[in-house]
């Protein structure tokens, strides 16, 4: 599989604080230090690389134990099945997919993962992808209480017997019961 193709840095030393910098040591940096998980797989869909971050969300305690593994061998089968749908869409339609993912972590509270995976493409063919993973619970937890307030606060002016709304401060309509 022709996956990563290393070349050196074309980027001056100024901008990057090193003479000759190589992709794989950025890499290496990145991945050391993202809060993000990434991961990269090759076209049968086998972790090639992965963030740091990756491995304890993956269960493991190195690399070792997901480098050349698939979503099968790492997470339970509800998972693994949505991961591989969407990498396959990835791998057959050449185009970026965005899924959200709900897992269990170890403090036992269900945590949502915004997944974006991309292609990798090498002479017009998906030699394979590109996963970046964001934990976006609290994001949709704020969402999701600000949504419920709206609508208790919708009730309210709407149960009240008189004319009631909202403006902002230069004025303008915000929200009203029916009357308004």
């Amino acid at each position: 599989d022709e996956f990563l193709r290393y070349k050196y840095c074309k980027t001056s030393a100024a901008n990057l604080g090193c003479g000759s910098c190589h992709v794989d040591a950025l890499l290496d940096i990145i991945f050391e230090n993202s809060p993000d998980l990434i991961t990269f797989k090759d076209s049968k869909l086998r972790y090639a690389m992965c963030s740091k971050k990756f491995i304890p969300f993956a269960g493991r305690k190195d690399t070792s134990e997901i480098i050349g593994k698939t979503p099968k061998d790492l997470f339970p089968s509800e998972q693994a099945n949505l991961i591989l749908k969407f990498n396959n869409l990835v791998l057959k339609e050449g185009t970026t997919q965005t899924f959200l993912l709900t897992c269990n972590m170890d403090d036992e509270l269900e945590h949502k993962y915004e997944v974006i995976s991309a292609p990798i493409i090498s002479n017009n063919e998906v030699v394979g992808i590109l996963t970046l993973s964001r934990d976006v619970t609290d994001a949709l937890n704020l969402n999701e209480a600000l949504a419920f307030s709206n609508s208790k606060l919708q009730d309210l002016l709407n149960n009240s017997p008189m004319l009631a709304y909202i403006i902002d401060t230069e004025g303008n309509f915000l929200l009203g019961n029916d009357r308004a």
